[in-house]
């Protein structure tokens, strides 16, 4: 075992991969632990979260070699290893930090992959208003359910543009968590007409929407995703009736399936399209 500062660093080997468990000072195990039990944001935003707890890292803990910052990575990326916006872009920053660290301070290093992240949300954002604008000349009632970010912002986005009639919360709960409530209250704020779909009452408002609309988590290779419940049923239910789309950054993209508890996978069939 090997002691530095005010954490510790056990080495282990399997084979010739070196596998690196590491204690973190309180602030930062903390801050790990927190962003696990978080079930209130949307994965971009949990993945910006992740970035700051990476960086604010690398700038307490002193004299990190290459293998103690992969251990760093690791350890954050298994607090939501179904977001695999988490864990690409945790993976980004890893390598930019170990690619630019003797030229480029933290800071800049982070700026970076925080302004990657938010060019990629804003062109799948300016994606999709540019493929509904083709859906329907009048303004939209369109239906989503489980809770993303990146969808609440293309709300707010058509709703300045006079594009949205109403949107449609269908009622989405798990662990104790309430994600239609969060989604109209974040919709209110943004003074765009909202109401609740209970899940008994999905058949009876499909002639009233236009298309459903929901975010993801992981975007896999074969066109399905992984997304918070109850994204399958809201899809199957709504096939054949209107067109489901998907919106999510390229960075979601993965060739690995991860399906927690509370999460699970939307068929490419039932998929319209993926704004990205």
């Amino acid at each position: 075992m090997a002691t530095c500062r005010n954490y510790r660093i056990y080495f282990c080997y399997f084979e010739v991969i070196p596998i690196i468990i590491m204690d973190f000072p309180n602030s930062i195990a903390n801050a790990i632990s927190l962003l696990h039990r978080d079930y209130e944001n949307g994965s971009m935003t949990i993945a910006k979260k992740a970035i700051d707890i990476f960086f604010l890292a690398l700038a307490s803990m002193e004299y990190l070699d290459n293998f103690q910052v992969q251990a760093l990575a690791q350890a954050i990326k298994n607090a939501k290893p179904t977001m695999s916006a988490l864990e690409n872009t945790i993976d980004l920053a890893q390598n930019l930090y170990i690619k630019n660290k003797e030229c480029l301070s933290i800071n800049q290093i982070h700026k970076s992959v925080i302004q990657e992240l938010e060019q990629q949300t804003e062109h799948c954002i300016n994606t999709s208003i540019q493929k509904l604008k083709s859906i329907k000349s009048e303004p939209l009632s369109i239906i989503t359910c489980s809770y993303s970010s990146t969808f609440l912002a293309l709300a707010q986005k058509l709703n300045r543009l006079s594009l949205i009639k109403e949107i449609i919360a269908l009622e989405s709960i798990w662990n104790n968590y309430n994600y239609s409530q969060n989604t109209i209250e974040t919709l209110q704020k943004n003074n765009i007409s909202t109401k609740l779909c209970k899940l008994n009452q999905l058949s009876s408002i499909f002639q009233l929407t236009d298309c459903a609309i929901i975010g993801a988590d992981r975007l896999l290779e074969d066109g399905s995703i992984v997304n918070g419940k109850p994204s399958l049923y809201l899809a199957t239910a709504i096939s054949g009736f209107a067109p489901l789309f998907v919106i999510a950054e390229k960075i979601k993209f993965s060739n690995k399936i991860i399906v927690e508890q509370g999460f699970e996978i939307v068929p490419k069939n039932l998929i319209k399209e993926i704004f990205t």
